[in-house]
């Protein structure tokens, strides 16, 4: 009788236990394989260095953070168009055609 109890209540518990993390682990996995966000490339670890030296060397990190992040918000504004998205009721794929054609 002691078995069979352990059978039917024990042995679920314990895969639970056991085997929730690795569940759990493959979620969380997920989080970040699917993100929008990147992680940073290696020139925006090599500025992030630059900061970290220049604030250990005492110079004004506020002016040189400041000159990196002008130049990285120029450098996001090259690449960037505004796009704007259909209306409700709005036939877009007409539209599009339209905007293509002035291009």
């Amino acid at each position: 009788m002691s078995t069979r109890s352990f059978v039917r209540a024990g042995m679920p518990f314990l895969v639970l236990v056991v085997g929730a993390p690795f569940a759990l682990q493959m979620f969380g996995n997920l989080r970040y394989k699917y993100r929008k966000t990147t992680m940073l490339g290696k020139e925006e670890h090599l500025r992030v260095q630059e900061i970290e030296e220049a604030r250990k060397a005492g110079v004004a990190v506020d002016k040189f953070a400041n000159q990196v992040l002008e130049q990285a918000q120029l450098d996001a504004k090259k690449d960037w168009e505004n796009i704007r998205g259909p209306q409700p009721g709005e036939n877009f794929r007409a539209k599009l055609g339209k905007e293509r054609n002035k291009t």
